[in-house]
């Protein structure tokens, strides 16, 4: 699972202005997650969410730790991402800042 962010032009109305607006990294984006297949596939993916949501909310938005956790169950499919992902501790769930 991956997360791009794409710049997005200012808009004058400050209202969707603030929405896309990111203050950690100054600027206006959306944000997008896909989940790869292990041969490069996206099977899912949360598009155009608004450049303030943060990766983990984005991706509960879209019910892909539900759908990642339905995988889990039903054949021991676990997914690998990034520290930025779920701050609870899930068995389908492998993150690169694990140390065990």
């Amino acid at each position: 699972m991956d997360r791009i962010k794409l710049y997005l032009q200012q808009n004058s109305d400050n209202v969707s202005q603030n929405t896309f607006y990111n203050g950690w990294k100054h600027d206006h984006y959306v944000t997008n997650i896909f989940f790869f297949t292990p041969d490069g596939m996206i099977c899912v993916m949360v598009i155009n969410m608004h450049g303030a949501t943060h990766d983990s909310t984005a991706v509960e938005y879209g019910f892909i730790y539900e759908k990642i956790g339905c995988l889990f169950d039903s054949c021991g499919a676990k997914t690998v991402l990034d520290s930025a992902f779920s701050l609870k501790r899930n068995d389908f769930l492998i993150k690169s800042s694990q140390k065990d």
